[in-house]
This record gives structure tokens, C-alpha cells and sequence, in this order.
């Protein structure tokens, strides 16, 4: 779903205002092959809707991301990289990728696009609806049509179990990579997130 139609884009204008910025952050590790045809197509969505940034954020790869990454910036002028000398985790990475955004408002976005970015005017339309702050994308949702092992789903459903009994949250799938977020909803999360790798979206 990388056209999403031409009126699903006023609500992520009605959200960001006149004077907002919206800001894509998308960790990136080890995915040489991959990320500059990824950068061209979250560019090519967002390119004359709203006003964007695209903020890469390489974890430290151990291949040519970082290359890639400094090739691509005389293309595409939205593209803003946070090269980072050593793979810190995705919490670390992300925190350092939000600290570099200047976006009013913030999309995480896994650079290998496992989750189509088209979908991401939906997630605005339902901030608004809701008044939200924080609109998070499930594979679990009834709605949502996902091809991955029946292995993985079955660790998936566990896992929400386990979520759920220990601490109560009612997010059904706390790990996709594509969220929705307000500005000051972050600022607030950050200072208070201790966890800096692989369970920093159970936390945040």
C-alpha cells in the first residue's frame, strides 16, 4: 500500500498544522543492498503532501549503509543520516535519531519497509479522530494482512500473553516497527526509558 489516496493526506495536514514538520525516523543496520531504494519510496510518498525529513539512523553496520547513506543525500535534500560509530540497539538509535529530528511530529519506520509506509496517512487520521498521541501498528489488528510463519505468529501471540498478564497494556503488538507519535509524547518517554535494545518498544 504505497498509494494511499489523495484525500486520506488532509489528515496528516489537518494534524501537523501550517507550520509543522513531520519527521521520519528509520533505524537502519546492515542493509546496504536495500537502503537507498527504501529512502527513494518513503520519499516518493511524502514528496509535495507535507512538509518532511527523512532521518536514517545506521546502527553501527558493519557494511556499506553508511556509504549509501552519504551518496544519497546529494538526491534526495530531505535525507538527514545520524551515522553512528558502534550498533548501540534500536532504543539508543532511535533516541539518537529523535534527538537530531526537528519534526513536530514523529514516524518510526523499520528501514527494511517490513511494514508498507503507505499506511502511515491511516495512522494520522486516526490521531486526529482520537485525539491521540500515540498511534502504534499491529499485526495482530483484525484488519491487517501479514504473510510470515505460522512459527512467528505463534511466538507473536505468546508474547502478547505475556504483555498482557504482566504488565496490562492493552497494545496487542508492541514490537511493529511502525509508530505514530506526538512531539511532546516522546519528549516526556525518552528522559524516562532505560531499556536500549530489543525491549525498548515494550517500554516506551
Amino acid at each position: 500500500m504505497d498509494n494511499p489516496s489523495p484525500n486520506s493526506w488532509n489528515s496528516v495536514r489537518q494534524v501537523i498544522g501550517p507550520h509543522g514538520l513531520l519527521s521520519v525516523l528509520m533505524p537502519a543496520f546492515n542493509l546496504e543492498k536495500a537502503i537507498a531504494a527504501n529512502v527513494r519510496r518513503v520519499h516518493a510518498l511524502f514528496a509535495g503532501q507535507v512538509p518532511f525529513e527523512i532521518v536514517v539512523i545506521n546502527d553501527g553496520s558493519r557494511d556499506g549503509t553508511a556509504g549509501e547513506l552519504r551518496r544519497l543525500q546529494s538526491e534526495i535534500p530531505e535525507l538527514h543520516p545520524v551515522l553512528l560509530p558502534r550498533n548501540v540497539g534500536k532504543g539508543a538509535a532511535l533516541r539518537a535519531g529523535f534527538e537530531a529530528a526537528r519534526g513536530t511530529h514523529i514516524v518510526f519506520l523499520d528501514a527494511d519497509l517490513d511494514l508498507p509506509p503507505g499506511q502511515i496517512p491511516e495512522f494520522f487520521r486516526i490521531l486526529a479522530a482520537e485525539h491521540a498521541d500515540v498511534v502504534i501498528g499491529s499485526k495482530q489488528h483484525p484488519d491487517s494482512r501479514i504473510t510470515y510463519p505460522w512459527q512467528r505468529r505463534i511466538m507473536s501471540a505468546i508474547y502478547y500473553r505475556w504483555v498482557k498478564l504482566l504488565f496490562g497494556l492493552p497494545v496487542r503488538d508492541t514490537q511493529t516497527g511502525l509508530k505514530v507519535f506526538t512531539r511532546a509524547a516522546l519528549e516526556w518517554a525518552f528522559p524516562r526509558i532505560l531499556v536500549k535494545a530489543y525491549a525498548f518498544d515494550l517500554e516506551l
